[in-house]
Parts: structure tokens; sequence; C-alpha cells
């Protein structure tokens, strides 16, 4: 039976998300709301009884634009004042420390299922996934622990980004590891351009603007910027997490408004 994406499975899609909440509000319990979202994913999706359409064009478009947007609020969240030139040389030093524990696991896993691929487990093993773990430790008090651990987590996303073309493909490894650069390349210009746009004072006056007339001129802005780098990362073979992520970093360094950061984390949920 085929399945198509309709306004009433939207809803439920929804709806069933709501377990993520349910379980974070949950006082024995607290669980993180994205394992309540993983768990019904799992339940729903092809892994149980696979009511999900995730073979319909308009459903794989949908969670297309909803990983941009998490990818995006995670890098957005990244508070660079926090970090402290202390923290570097525990942070390589973890980093280094994973990135062996994860070559030998890796290694050691190929054999055991006999799988030759041992580059794809290193690179999953290496990765600390940054969309899942700052949401949950940023609710927590600020320290100087977390502050170290956000920064490990990002950093080891970012390597694992810029390695991971050259394990999964067996050919267009350049043009991957070319597109990724382009990407980092034009993230970087943004923030360049936010940041002297913020000195001369124009995103004080838009946000002032914005807010008085209720514009909504950064989120359409920001929305605009985030689908565009998207676009490009897709045409140059580069990975859809790496721009969105980058321009989450991007708008970070300049410093994002509180009302910005409900706004993206509202459409985003």
């Amino acid at each position: 039976m085929v399945i198509y994406m309709s306004l009433g499975l939207l809803g439920v899609i929804i709806a069933a998300g709501l377990l993520g909440p349910l379980l974070r509000s949950w006082p024995i319990l607290r669980f993180p709301v994205a394992v309540g979202e993983i768990a019904i994913g799992s339940v729903l999706g092809s892994s149980g009884f696979d009511v999900l359409p995730t073979n319909d064009s308009t459903f794989k478009f949908l969670a297309l634009i909803g990983f941009a947007l998490l990818m995006l609020t995670s890098g957005s969240h990244i508070k660079f004042e926090q970090f402290k030139l202390r923290l570097i040389p525990t942070v390589i030093f973890t980093l280094a420390t994973n990135l062996l524990i994860s070559l030998v696991l890796a290694l050691v896993l190929s054999c055991i299922v006999h799988f030759h691929h041992w580059g794809l487990f290193f690179v999953i093993l290496l990765s600390s996934s940054a969309a899942f773990v700052i949401p949950i430790v940023e609710s927590r008090k600020p320290s100087t622990s977390i502050s170290r651990l956000i920064l490990q987590v990002t950093i080891a996303d970012v390597l694992a980004f810029v390695i991971l073309p050259f394990v999964v493909q067996g050919s267009g490894r350049l043009s991957s590891a070319f597109g990724s650069i382009v990407v980092l390349a034009i993230s970087i210009a943004l923030y360049w351009t936010l940041k002297f746009a913020k000195e001369r004072g124009y995103l004080e006056r838009a946000h002032k603007k914005s807010k008085a007339e209720r514009l909504g001129i950064e989120l359409r802005v920001s929305l605009a910027l985030l689908l565009m780098l998207s676009s490009l990362a897709m045409k140059v073979h580069s990975s859809l997490l790496v721009a969105s992520f980058s321009l989450g970093v991007a708008l970070a360094t300049v410093g994002v408004p509180r009302r910005l950061s409900r706004q993206l984390f509202g459409i985003s949920e």
C-alpha cells in the first residue's frame, strides 16, 4: 500500500512528536525531548509499524528542511563567550583520545561483523551529534565543563563532516571536499558581512524596526540564507549539515537576539 503525505498525516506526525515534551515533563523520567522524538520516530517509521511515507517526495522535502533548521539552531546556540583559551589543550587531548578509541573500535567492529568498510564505523564513532548533545546541555547551568563539552562536540562533528565524503563515496571525494570548502568559505564571508553590519549599527536598527512593527525581518533573512546556502551545498555535492550548522555558527558569533532564537526554535520544532 502506497501512502502519500497529506495534511491529516502531517497533523498526526506533529501530534506524535508531543511524546518528546511529555517524557520531558514527567517528573520521574525527565528524558531529553530528543529521546522521545527519536523513540516515536522509530515506532512509526520503517523500523517499526511503517506508517510514515518515508519514500514520499513531500515527506523527504519536509524532513530535509527540518534537519537543516535543527542544525541551524544547534549551531546558533553555541555560546562562544564561554570558550576560554585554557580549555583548548584539554579539548584537543580529549579529541585525540576519542579519535584513537574510535579507530580501534571501528577496526574491531569491522572484524566482528565482517564489514570491510571500517571507515564508516570510524566516522560514526567519532562524531558526537551536536544536534542531540547541545539542546540537552544548554538547559543546564553554564559551567566550564559544559563549555568544554560543547567545544569538543562541535570540533568532533566538524572533523566527521570533513572525513565523511572520503569514507562513504567511491568516487567524487575531491568534489565533495571542494564543495564543503566552498560552503565553509561562503559561511565565513557571511560572518564578516554580519559583523560589518553589526559594527555599523545596521543589525540593531533592523532589529528595532522589525520588533516595533512585527515585520519578522531577521527571521525571514535567516531562513532565506539557510535555504539558499543549503541549496548551494547540495549542488556542489557538499553536506546539508555543513551548510546549516556553519550558518548557525556564523549567526552565533555575531550574536542571535533572544526573539530570533525563539522564532527559529519554534519553527524547527
